[in-house]
């Protein structure tokens, strides 16, 4: 378990992690989620004592890390996977790791078969791509057999069959009772990898909650298609909902369940040609929830791309 406890980072007059509390459980997957500059690889980087908090807490199994006799079978982490010496092979590396920690050989061979690096574990690491980087942090990560896993972008850099690698990886160590706790930009895999999701923007934590209570919202989404749009806008205004007008006869209702427009719709004598509830995707949470905490916003157009 990962206790975070008004945790704060600041860099002079900057503030990165500004009050950060929540807990990653074990046996689940926790997703940390967050736009660039967000805060995420400073809180990570805290937990295990790589930075020093300005204020509050980190406790990882009720104590703080940096206590840990035994860092590498408690804690395995994966923050920067090119830290590796480009002169080494994972096997050296793997061994030197091993022998620092106390562990056997064998447990060497295991995480290279694991990751997939078998074959290549007598060749120099300097010659690896992104995505061998990345197998190879995960692999140091794997090591102890930790009871807690702290993976910052994991799959970045890997191929489709990589990235569905990481996912089984993480759903199988969560199903063994361990705490994951991993970072993605990647929201299809972390919809499809996450049980629960911690969401950082400027510093501050915006969410913490299980994905589908976070996606869901508790608000109905239904597209709406009628040639009277502003008759229907006009009824439904009534009901205090959020309408968005998508074109001149398509409309994005938010709040009110399809049988409620339905409804009005016909009590107001508008005809409608479609009527659709609209499933929404962590994509779409997500982006909600940050539009104010993302810290440079692009401003990208049509006439723009086309240079007219």
């Amino acid at each position: 378990m990962i206790q975070v406890q008004e945790l704060t980072k600041s860099y002079g007059a900057k503030t990165v992690v500004d009050h950060a509390s929540f807990t990653v459980q074990p046996g689940m997957v926790t997703g940390f989620l967050g736009p660039n500059g967000a805060g995420k690889s400073t809180t990570m980087r805290m937990i295990v004592g790589l930075a020093k908090p300005t204020a509050g807490q980190v406790l990882v199994n009720g104590r703080k890390f940096t206590s840990s006799t035994h860092p590498l079978v408690e804690v395995g982490t994966l923050l920067e996977a090119k830290s590796v010496h480009k002169s080494l092979t994972p096997r050296a590396h793997l061994r030197a790791m091993a022998a620092t920690a106390g562990l056997p050989t064998t447990r060497v061979d295991e995480v290279l078969e694991l990751t997939g690096l078998g074959a290549v574990q007598r060749k120099k690491v300097g010659g690896f791509s992104l995505g061998m980087g990345q197998r190879l942090g995960i692999a140091t990560a794997l090591l102890g057999d930790p009871q807690v896993l702290i993976l910052d972008e994991p799959v970045n850099g890997l191929d489709p069959e990589g990235v569905a690698w990481v996912r089984n990886l993480a759903r199988q160590q969560a199903a063994a009772g361990k705490t994951v706790f991993i970072s993605s930009h990647l929201m299809s895999e972390m919809a499809q990898t996450a049980d629960h999701l911690v969401v950082i923007g400027r510093g501050k934590i915006l969410a913490d909650a299980p994905i589908g209570e976070f996606i869901d919202n508790g608000l109905a989404q239904t597209l709406v298609r009628t040639a009277d749009a502003e008759t229907l806008m006009n009824a439904l205004a009534a009901e205090g909902v959020q309408l968005k007008r998508l074109d001149a006869v398509t409309l994005e209702v938010t709040g009110p369940e399809s049988e409620v427009i339905g409804r009005r719709a016909l009590e107001a004598g508008v005809v409608l040609s479609e009527l659709r509830p609209l499933q929404r995707t962590l994509e779409d949470a997500y982006m909600e929830l940050t539009r104010d905490a993302v810290e440079y916003q692009s401003q990208i157009t049509t006439q723009s791309i086309g240079g007219k």
